[in-house]
C-alpha cells in the first residue's frame, strides 16, 4: 500500500517486478518500432499528429486533408458529411458490362438484380458452379470444394494463385464509383493517385505500407456510419460488381479451357 515501509525481502520482491516490467515494456517498444517510425514519417511528411493514430485513423485523416483541400472545406466539415439511404435497388448498380453465358451465374445475377437493399436486409445466395460450392453475400464472394482437398502443381497440373491488386480500390476509381456526397472527380483522382503513387515504393518503403492501408481503409469505412466516406450505395456498388467480376472472369476461364479446376475464390484475396 502506499506509505508503507517495505522490508528487505519485499524491496527485493519490487525490483524484480520492475526489472520485468522495464524489460517487458522494451521487447514490446522494440517490435513496435516499425510502426512508431511510420507515423513519425508520415507526421512529418504530411503535418498531421499521427504518433497515437491507428491504422484506419491515418488513413482517415490522410485521405481527409486531400479531400477537404480539393474540395475547398475544413476538414472538420468534412467530416460530418454522409449519405444515408433508406433503400436502394441493387439492380441500378450492376455494371452493364456483365454479362454470363452458363445458367448458374445468370442465376446469381438475377438473384443481384431482384434484391432491394434496405439496412435491416441481408444479402446471401448459395450455389454449385464446376467443382466448388460458391457463397455470395454483401461483403463479396467466397468459394470452396465440397472436401478437404490439397492442391499441388506435378506434371500434367500447375496451380496457380492470381492476386488482384487492390481489387476494391480498382473497381471504384476505375467505374468512377464515389460517395455521392463527395463530387467523383476530385474523389477518383485522389483514391487513384494514392495506388500510383504506391507502385513507386518497394514494401520496405514505409509509404508503401501506409498506401496500402489507406486504399483498404478507404473502401472499409464506407461501411462506417461515423466515417464521412459513409455511403452504402458506393459499398455495395464495390461488392456486389466485385464477385460478379470474379464470377465473369471464372467463366472465361472454364469457357477457354477443358481441363482447368477452381481451386477458391475469394474477391478478399487471390482467386
Amino acid at each position: 500500500a502506499v506509505g508503507s515501509y517495505l522490508n528487505s525481502e519485499q524491496m527485493d520482491e519490487v525490483i524484480s517486478y520492475c526489472k520485468h516490467d522495464v524489460l517487458q515494456t522494451y521487447k514490446f517498444y522494440t517490435k513496435s518500432l516499425k510502426h512508431i517510425e511510420i507515423r513519425q514519417f508520415y507526421t512529418k511528411l504530411e503535418g498531421i499528429n499521427l504518433i497515437n493514430a491507428s491504422e484506419t485513423k491515418m488513413a482517415k485523416d490522410i485521405f481527409g486533408k486531400y479531400l477537404s483541400k480539393f474540395m475547398g472545406i475544413d476538414y472538420k466539415d468534412l467530416r460530418k458529411m454522409r449519405t444515408y439511404r433508406k433503400s436502394i435497388n441493387i439492380s441500378d448498380l450492376i455494371f452493364p458490362y456483365i454479362k454470363f453465358k452458363h445458367k448458374q451465374n445468370n442465376a446469381v445475377l438475377d438473384y443481384f438484380k431482384s434484391i432491394r437493399w434496405t439496412p435491416d436486409s441481408k444479402i446471401s445466395y448459395s450455389t454449385d458452379y464446376a467443382n466448388v460450392k460458391r457463397e455470395y453475400g454483401e461483403g463479396g464472394l467466397h468459394s470452396f470444394v465440397h472436401e478437404a482437398t490439397i492442391f499441388e502443381s506435378n506434371d500434367e497440373y500447375i496451380v496457380y494463385d492470381l492476386d488482384f491488386a487492390s481489387f476494391y480500390p480498382h473497381l471504384s476509381f476505375k467505374n468512377k464509383l464515389h460517395p455521392q456526397h463527395i463530387p467523383e472527380k476530385i474523389f477518383s483522382e485522389i483514391y487513384e493517385g494514392f495506388y500510383n503513387e504506391r507502385k513507386k515504393y518497394p514494401k520496405s518503403d514505409p509509404r508503401n505500407y501506409v498506401l496500402k492501408i489507406l486504399l483498404n481503409s478507404a473502401y472499409g469505412l464506407s461501411k462506417d456510419e461515423y466515417s464521412y466516406l459513409y455511403d452504402p450505395k458506393w459499398q455495395l456498388a464495390i461488392t456486389i460488381n466485385g464477385q460478379l467480376l470474379l464470377s465473369m472472369l471464372t467463366e472465361q476461364v472454364i469457357e477457354a479451357t477443358s481441363y482447368c479446376r477452381i481451386c477458391f475464390e475469394n474477391t478478399d484475396g487471390a482467386a
